[in-house]
């Protein structure tokens, strides 16, 4: 079984291609709103000898109702069982978070791993309760381990990197 990385809100594909290089993913998609950084991200995994595995594409994440056609599809299981691969979700969302339409696609998702990486810890709460929580459509995540990684010493706020799973896809 291959796994496959989706990268949400992926920037110039720091996190993507980075992980792309570890050799540990069949495959990298990136999805990210702007042109430009989407332009970067395919730039970058090309710099970085990992261009033939990822892929990245512009898409609007900040959805309110039904998932974006790219995003759904990236999300959901493989068709066949000769395609079989397992999902790993990788996010990093501006400040404020997620939207409830993204948390309850991500819960539905077939993804068995989640790496949130927030710049927001109330933010952050209000995510990991709805994804982790008993309410909501879709199998909910365990939270696995939190690292708080402090980039700029001098200010209030600290990225956190956060840690989810679930015992099997959905």
């Amino acid at each position: 079984v291959s796994t496959r990385l989706v990268d949400l809100f992926c920037g110039a594909g720091l996190f993507g291609v980075s992980l792309a290089a570890t050799g540990r993913f069949a495959s990298v998609l990136g999805l990210e709103l702007g042109l430009d950084s989407v332009e970067s991200a395919g730039r970058n995994a090309q710099a970085n000898g990992v261009g033939a595995l990822c892929h990245f594409e512009p898409t609007d994440l900040a959805f309110s109702a039904e998932p974006p056609t790219a995003l759904a599809t990236a999300l959901a299981p493989q068709a066949s069982s000769a395609q079989a691969s397992e999902l790993v979700v990788l996010i990093d969302p501006p400040r404020a978070g997620l939207s409830g339409a993204m948390r309850a696609t991500l819960r539905k998702s077939s993804a068995r791993v989640l790496i949130y990486v927030s710049c927001d810890a109330q933010t952050l709460g209000r995510d990991l309760a709805d994804m982790c929580g008993t309410e909501g459509a879709g199998s909910a995540f365990r939270l696995a381990k939190v690292t708080p990684v402090d980039l700029t010493p001098h200010a209030a706020r600290v990225e956190t990197v956060c840690l989810l799973w679930r015992p099997s896809s959905v």
